[in-house]
Protein backbone atom coordinates (compact mmCIF):
# COMPACT_ATOMS: atom_id res chain seq x y z
CA UNK A 1 0.00 0.00 0.00
CA UNK A 2 2.95 2.58 0.93
CA UNK A 3 4.76 1.54 -2.66
CA UNK A 4 1.36 2.25 -4.57
CA UNK A 5 0.94 5.46 -2.85
CA UNK A 6 4.26 6.71 -4.45
CA UNK A 7 3.27 5.26 -7.96
CA UNK A 8 -0.33 7.10 -7.19
CA UNK A 9 2.10 10.26 -6.22
CA UNK A 10 3.68 10.23 -9.30
CA UNK A 11 0.94 9.43 -11.50
CA UNK A 12 -0.73 12.70 -10.15
CA UNK A 13 1.76 14.65 -10.60
CA UNK A 14 2.10 14.00 -14.36
CA UNK A 15 -1.42 15.10 -14.78
CA UNK A 16 -0.74 18.29 -12.81
CA UNK A 17 -2.78 16.59 -9.44
CA UNK A 18 -1.58 17.39 -5.85
CA UNK A 19 -1.91 14.24 -3.89
CA UNK A 20 -2.06 16.05 -0.37
CA UNK A 21 -5.09 18.07 -2.11
CA UNK A 22 -7.61 15.12 -2.55
CA UNK A 23 -10.32 14.36 0.09
CA UNK A 24 -9.61 11.01 1.98
CA UNK A 25 -12.25 9.24 -0.31
CA UNK A 26 -10.58 10.06 -3.07
CA UNK A 27 -7.10 8.81 -1.78
CA UNK A 28 -8.99 5.34 -1.04
CA UNK A 29 -10.26 4.97 -4.44
CA UNK A 30 -6.90 5.50 -5.90
CA UNK A 31 -5.13 3.23 -3.92
CA UNK A 32 -7.47 0.51 -4.75
CA UNK A 33 -7.25 1.46 -8.28
CA UNK A 34 -3.84 1.13 -8.16
CA UNK A 35 -3.96 -1.92 -6.15
CA UNK A 36 -5.57 -3.80 -9.10
CA UNK A 37 -3.49 -1.95 -11.98
CA UNK A 38 -0.72 -3.56 -10.25
CA UNK A 39 -2.04 -7.36 -9.57
CA UNK A 40 -3.09 -7.14 -13.47
CA UNK A 41 0.46 -6.00 -14.26
CA UNK A 42 1.91 -8.91 -12.28
CA UNK A 43 -0.73 -11.31 -14.09
CA UNK A 44 0.66 -9.89 -17.18
CA UNK A 45 4.78 -10.60 -16.13
CA UNK A 46 4.00 -13.73 -15.03
CA UNK A 47 1.99 -14.65 -18.02
CA UNK A 48 4.73 -13.30 -20.18
CA UNK A 49 7.53 -15.45 -18.65
CA UNK A 50 5.49 -18.50 -19.19
CA UNK A 51 5.00 -17.34 -22.51
CA UNK A 52 8.76 -17.18 -23.08
CA UNK A 53 10.02 -19.93 -20.93
CA UNK A 54 7.34 -22.23 -23.44
CA UNK A 55 9.80 -22.17 -26.16
CA UNK A 56 11.77 -25.23 -26.89
CA UNK A 57 14.64 -26.16 -29.00
CA UNK A 58 16.65 -29.27 -30.30
CA UNK A 59 18.88 -29.24 -26.81
CA UNK A 60 16.08 -28.89 -24.53
CA UNK A 61 14.24 -32.10 -26.03
CA UNK A 62 17.30 -34.26 -25.94
CA UNK A 63 17.04 -33.46 -22.03
CA UNK A 64 14.16 -33.84 -21.36
CA UNK A 65 14.24 -37.07 -23.68
CA UNK A 66 17.40 -38.06 -21.46
CA UNK A 67 19.27 -39.21 -25.18
CA UNK A 68 21.81 -37.39 -27.08
CA UNK A 69 21.70 -34.69 -30.00
CA UNK A 70 22.99 -37.44 -32.05
CA UNK A 71 20.24 -39.90 -31.68
CA UNK A 72 17.98 -37.07 -32.98
CA UNK A 73 20.16 -36.54 -36.01
CA UNK A 74 20.54 -40.46 -36.85
CA UNK A 75 17.93 -41.92 -39.62
CA UNK A 76 18.67 -39.19 -42.21
CA UNK A 77 17.20 -36.68 -39.29
CA UNK A 78 14.02 -37.71 -39.42
CA UNK A 79 13.84 -36.65 -35.61
CA UNK A 80 15.36 -33.65 -36.10
CA UNK A 81 13.49 -32.20 -39.41
CA UNK A 82 10.30 -32.98 -37.07
CA UNK A 83 11.25 -31.04 -34.23
CA UNK A 84 12.51 -28.03 -36.50
CA UNK A 85 9.42 -28.28 -38.21
CA UNK A 86 7.13 -28.26 -35.10
CA UNK A 87 8.89 -24.88 -33.66
CA UNK A 88 8.78 -23.20 -36.63
CA UNK A 89 4.91 -24.17 -36.30
CA UNK A 90 5.18 -23.45 -32.76
CA UNK A 91 7.00 -19.94 -33.48
CA UNK A 92 4.34 -18.92 -36.14
CA UNK A 93 1.73 -18.31 -33.05
CA UNK A 94 4.51 -16.79 -30.92
CA UNK A 95 3.78 -13.23 -30.29
CA UNK A 96 6.87 -12.64 -28.85
CA UNK A 97 8.71 -13.53 -32.32
CA UNK A 98 5.81 -11.85 -34.29
CA UNK A 99 6.94 -9.07 -32.05
CA UNK A 100 10.60 -9.35 -32.11
CA UNK A 101 10.08 -9.91 -36.58
CA UNK A 102 7.97 -6.93 -36.84
CA UNK A 103 10.52 -4.30 -34.63
CA UNK A 104 13.57 -5.70 -37.26
CA UNK A 105 10.91 -4.55 -39.75
CA UNK A 106 10.46 -1.42 -38.49
CA UNK A 107 13.84 -1.00 -37.94
CA UNK A 108 15.13 -1.77 -41.34
CA UNK A 109 12.26 0.48 -42.83
CA UNK A 110 13.04 3.17 -40.47
CA UNK A 111 16.67 3.24 -42.09
CA UNK A 112 15.36 2.95 -45.54
CA UNK A 113 13.21 6.22 -44.52
CA UNK A 114 16.31 7.98 -43.24
CA UNK A 115 18.18 7.13 -46.63
CA UNK A 116 15.29 8.48 -48.49
CA UNK A 117 15.36 11.91 -46.69
CA UNK A 118 18.96 12.21 -46.90
CA UNK A 119 18.87 11.31 -50.36
CA UNK A 120 15.26 14.06 -51.05
CA UNK A 121 17.45 16.98 -49.11
CA UNK A 122 20.46 15.70 -51.07
CA UNK A 123 18.47 16.01 -54.38
CA UNK A 124 16.55 19.53 -53.35
CA UNK A 125 20.32 20.77 -52.54
CA UNK A 126 21.17 19.91 -55.72
CA UNK A 127 18.64 21.44 -57.43
CA UNK A 128 18.75 24.52 -55.81
CA UNK A 129 22.05 24.75 -56.73
CA UNK A 130 21.17 23.75 -60.45
CA UNK A 131 19.21 26.73 -60.29
CA UNK A 132 21.61 29.34 -59.01
CA UNK A 133 24.17 27.90 -61.45
CA UNK A 134 21.83 28.55 -63.79
CA UNK A 135 20.69 31.53 -62.86
CA UNK A 136 24.62 32.33 -63.11
CA UNK A 137 25.03 31.42 -66.56
CA UNK A 138 22.30 33.43 -67.60
CA UNK A 139 24.04 36.62 -65.83
CA UNK A 140 27.24 35.47 -67.82
CA UNK A 141 25.92 35.16 -70.82
CA UNK A 142 24.04 38.96 -70.77
CA UNK A 143 26.97 40.45 -69.75
CA UNK A 144 28.86 38.55 -72.67
CA UNK A 145 26.64 39.80 -75.21
CA UNK A 146 26.77 43.44 -73.24
CA UNK A 147 30.56 43.18 -73.91
CA UNK A 148 30.18 41.30 -77.66
CA UNK A 149 27.69 44.42 -78.58
CA UNK A 150 30.38 46.96 -76.81
CA UNK A 151 33.26 45.34 -78.28
CA UNK A 152 31.49 45.84 -81.96
CA UNK A 153 30.80 48.75 -81.28
CA UNK A 154 34.42 49.76 -80.34
CA UNK A 155 35.54 47.88 -83.21
CA UNK A 156 33.15 50.13 -85.31
CA UNK A 157 34.94 53.47 -84.24
CA UNK A 158 38.38 51.86 -84.69
CA UNK A 159 37.43 51.20 -88.27
CA UNK A 160 35.99 54.93 -88.63
CA UNK A 161 39.34 56.24 -86.87
CA UNK A 162 41.51 54.39 -88.83
CA UNK A 163 39.76 55.55 -92.19
CA UNK A 164 40.30 59.49 -90.43
CA UNK A 165 43.74 59.00 -90.42
CA UNK A 166 43.93 57.30 -93.35
CA UNK A 167 41.97 60.28 -95.29
CA UNK A 168 44.07 62.89 -93.40
CA UNK A 169 47.32 61.46 -94.25
CA UNK A 170 46.13 61.40 -98.24
CA UNK A 171 45.29 64.96 -97.34
CA UNK A 172 48.68 65.73 -95.97
CA UNK A 173 50.43 64.00 -98.38
CA UNK A 174 48.27 66.22 -101.08
CA UNK A 175 49.09 69.44 -99.25
CA UNK A 176 52.77 68.10 -98.85
CA UNK A 177 52.88 67.50 -103.05
CA UNK A 178 50.90 70.78 -103.50
CA UNK A 179 53.61 72.76 -101.53
CA UNK A 180 56.75 70.81 -103.20
CA UNK A 181 54.70 72.01 -106.80
CA UNK A 182 55.10 75.41 -105.81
Amino acid sequence: MEENQGIIIEKLKKINVDYDTLKPFMKKYLIRIEDLIQDKTSERSTGIKMIKDSRFSLSFISQSLECSRTTLYNHDELLKRYIELSIDLFETDDPYISYDKLKATIGELEVKVNKMISRDIDTELLRVENENHIKKLKENFDQINRLQARNAELSKEVHELRLKVNNSSKSSANITNLREDK
